[in-house]
């Protein structure tokens, strides 16, 4: 009969023991290792699988403008003559290269001003690290894509100029 009248009490006491706030570190750490032994196991288990897999956020993917440089001159004609069509194509063509480079700059200079948010606000030295590095590396690569902005606007201007020199129709490489 005398436990009967205990429980009630020990129960109260170890409540009001997990609502006070910690004392300190070590208290409240033993406060957490009392709540995850009282609380049940979980019973289900998430993942991904059979899921699509994503590209992790730190990984830089560069687009095909990059790889490769832009194809501003096709292949003569075997008569020499160039008509309205090729010339077209090709100012086409290096426009579109000089564009995507732009867009692909854009990108870059959102994910430098991240990334120098992030170095500036990260405290883990080694992940702050890893941000210096990658930010590094971003800055190069917009440094690279400049400077094919700059080649892709010359070639822009050289094939003005040649069709200007060829005596072609303004119209053709608007």
């Amino acid at each position: 009969m005398n436990l009967f009248w205990q429980a009630p009490i020990v129960v109260m006491s170890v409540l009001a023991w997990l609502a006070a706030p910690p004392t300190s570190l070590g208290d409240a750490a033993a406060r957490e290792a009392f709540r995850r032994q009282m609380t049940p196991k979980s019973s289900a288990t998430l993942t991904n699988l059979g899921q699509r897999p994503e590209i992790p956020p730190g990984t830089f993917v560069p687009p095909p403008s990059a790889t490769a440089p832009p194809t501003t001159a096709a292949p003569p004609p075997a008569d020499g003559k160039h008509d309205e069509s090729w010339w077209r194509t090709r100012i086409a063509a290096a426009r579109e290269a000089v564009e995507r480079d732009k867009v692909f700059a854009d990108v870059l200079q959102t994910k430098i001003n991240g990334l120098q948010r992030d170095v500036v606000n990260v405290d883990n030295p080694v992940l702050a690290s890893q941000k210096r590095d990658e930010l590094q590396r971003s800055i190069e690569h917009l440094d690279k894509t400049k400077a094919q902005i700059a080649d892709g606007q010359k070639a822009i201007g050289a094939i003005e100029e040649e069709a200007r020199r060829a005596g072609v129709p303004p119209g053709w490489i608007r």
